[in-house]
């Protein structure tokens, strides 16, 4: 699988359904998102979809402990890969959802104690919605995605993140509406606990950076 491969995607087929954001301030009848409520978006459905990511490396483990299997064979030391294919869905903060399915790489060392998930899917956003202060901020929308995810005995290890572009319709409990594409790349730390989003949504510039203690979706607070 081709890493980042979200760069080489046509642009001018990701902006089919975009609709400009021209201005800073958004208020009612103003049919944009401020700078504020694009980056909200972005990191509201970034960690929707980096907390299936996490269950995913959490429901496949080393392969087998140390030693033998559970017929008493021996087992080899080589790192063993396997192919998979999930099916996962996520709730977003304030309500709705964000669908993943895809397949990807799973390969498993017990000689290091590392389990390493490479991946590649599709997405689906339903009535995921944020709040912003007096405003809630509600999208439905298609996109595709790549990940990566490492744990080393047991614990993230190493930057986890993922890219991803689509397109979604949103609507603002103010009464603006509109269509969108969007393009994101997300890093998470987890020796400095940071998580990074930058790319654009909106024809906004996206450059976030906030606090994910557990993960990279921030556990139950996702």
């Amino acid at each position: 699988m081709v890493r980042n491969s979200w760069k080489g995607m046509s642009l001018a087929a990701l902006l089919v359904f975009a609709t400009a954001c021209s201005d800073d301030a958004a208020g009612p009848g103003s049919a944009n998102l401020s700078v504020q409520e694009a980056a909200d978006v972005a990191e509201g459905v970034v960690d929707a979809l980096d907390g299936i990511l996490d269950g995913e490396i959490g429901a496949r483990p080393l392969v087998a402990p140390d030693g033998a299997n559970e017929s008493g064979i021996a087992l080899s030391s080589v790192p063993v890969v396997t192919e998979f294919s999930w099916n996962r869905s996520r709730e977003c903060r304030n309500g709705g959802t964000v669908s993943a399915s895809g397949s990807g790489t799973h390969t498993a060392d017990r000689e290091t104690r590392t389990v390493t998930l490479d991946f590649e899917g599709s997405k689906t956003i339903t009535d995921c919605a944020r709040a912003r202060g007096d405003i809630v901020i509600t999208i439905d929308g298609q996109g595709t995605f790549e990940g990566h995810r490492m744990k080393v005995n047991g614990q993230y290890s190493g930057l986890q993140t993922n890219d991803s572009a689509g397109s979604f319709s949103w609507e603002t409990s103010d009464g603006r509406s509109g269509e969108c594409s969007y393009e994101l790349h997300v890093e998470w730390n987890p020796d400095t606990h940071t998580k990074t989003v930058t790319g654009f949504v909106c024809d906004r510039e996206i450059n976030r950076t906030v606090t994910r203690d557990r993960s990279a979706g921030g556990g139950d607070d996702a």
